[in-house]
């Protein structure tokens, strides 16, 4: 659910924004393995640190 997603992104410290999008930055290793979670639509770039869902 939207919750369970919510608290996921706060328990990770993540920046949300009024639409409803999480921003941290992070490694691209770690974008990957939350591309694995079907709940969360990821978005990695190739760029280091710059990753989104």
């Amino acid at each position: 659910s939207k919750m369970k997603v919510l608290v996921f992104a706060l328990v990770l410290g993540l920046t949300v924004s009024s639409v409803g999008h999480y921003q941290k930055c992070m490694a691209m290793v770690a974008c990957e393995q939350l591309k694995l979670n079907a709940y969360i639509k990821v978005k990695c770039c190739q760029n280091k640190l710059c990753n989104t869902f």
